[in-house]
């Protein structure tokens, strides 16, 4: 009688993310590998991570944003750049 092996493969579940920037498009890193220019859709394995926004001459960088991905959820995240007429009315009027 022949002899049937079961293997069971582990397989990593997918979740999409999807990161813009407003006013201007800026550069995206994720967990420190840089991906490119907003906007961004990919997929990746569950898990946290660690969105980085690259500079924008005229524009104050976003701060890093951590997000915490769910398989087979859709994560959005929008940063947004000020810019500099921004900063002066800000001081402006505060």
């Amino acid at each position: 009688m022949p002899v049937t092996t079961t293997r069971f493969v582990p397989f990593l579940e997918k979740a999409e993310l999807s990161v813009d920037t407003t006013p201007v498009k800026g550069d995206v890193s994720i967990n420190g590998k840089h991906w490119g220019r907003t906007p961004l859709l990919g997929q990746f394995a569950a898990g946290s991570y660690e969105i980085d926004f690259g500079d924008v001459e005229g524009y104050d960088t976003p701060g890093a944003e951590r997000v915490t991905l769910r398989a087979g959820v859709m994560t959005g995240v929008t940063a947004e750049y000020k810019g500099a007429e921004e900063r002066r009315l800000r001081v402006r009027y505060a």
